[in-house]
């Protein structure tokens, strides 16, 4: 295995989804509480979702990430 491309995410990326085309990537970021969508052609962030954070709660509200399509 080698390294072919490196991200930029948001704070402490934990869980990542491929998208079923193979095209992108969510990656779940439990500190920032948001999700980075990632272009693999690209290598590069095409969208950041802000998700509620519950301050209680260390997780971020970003754990437990699944795809829908």
């Amino acid at each position: 295995m080698s390294l072919s491309a490196s991200v930029q995410l948001d704070l402490e990326s934990f869980t990542i989804r491929e998208a079923p085309d193979g095209a992108t990537v969510c990656v779940a970021n439990l500190v920032s509480g948001t999700i980075n969508v990632v272009d693999l052609a690209e290598s590069r962030v095409t969208r950041t979702l802000e998700c509620s954070r519950d301050k209680e709660s260390p997780l971020g509200g970003t754990h437990g990430l699944s795809f829908v399509s």
